[in-house]
């Protein structure tokens, strides 16, 4: 992984893991390992279907879903070390590597413990107006990141990004980009 990649996501307010095209960890930022209770490099060599309190069935189904659209907006359930239940709400996107390599990235932001949750565990969380991508992106503008630095975490071009956050502020109906994050906080599409 790119130097530039690993400092934004180590600084990164979300929890976050990366994983590789087999859903095995490769790594977890110290957010990821102390909402779990993992010690450092604990995460690693786990596999999906460990990181979430679902049917492995269904999250492996999921994983192939997210790979193949190249983004999942959703929330989970797993828990900690000591067994407490966490619920996670996640941006999922695919970093494309220097030599075309793909790395899933999951950055998940924890829900409060009154939050509404489907009992059926893993659940896609996409309003019909707005895709995954729009909302994924959405999460990268309310979070503070630069063009230049989505150009980092997604490993494309600037006009790549530039087209991706046009397209958000066009469909959710701003005139730029803040007024595009005041309407997504609003909308709670972003956490």
């Amino acid at each position: 992984m790119d130097g530039s990649f690993i400092d934004i996501i180590r600084a990164a307010r979300a929890a976050v893991i990366v994983m590789d095209g087999c859903g095995y960890c490769v790594y977890a930022n110290r957010r990821q390992e102390e909402l779990r209770g993992c010690g450092r490099g604990d995460l690693i060599n786990k596999h999906i279907t460990e990181l979430a309190d679902a049917d492995p069935l269904l999250v492996e189904r999921e994983f192939e879903r997210f790979k193949r659209d190249g983004m999942w907006i959703g929330q989970y359930r797993t828990h900690n070390v000591i067994g407490q239940v966490l619920r996670f709400r996640a941006c999922n996107f695919t970093h494309c590597e220097w030599d075309g390599n793909a790395l899933y990235v999951s950055f998940a932001y924890p829900l409060k413990e009154r939050s509404t949750f489907d009992k059926e565990g893993t659940k896609q969380l996409v309003r019909s107006s707005m895709s995954a991508e729009n909302v994924c992106v959405a999460q990268f503008c309310v979070d503070g990141y630069s063009e230049d630095e989505m150009c980092i975490l997604l490993g494309t071009t600037h006009e790549a990004v530039g087209r991706l956050v046009d397209r958000f502020i066009e469909n959710i109906g701003a005139a730029s980009r803040t007024e595009a994050c005041v309407r997504a906080l609003k909308a709670s599409l972003v956490a």
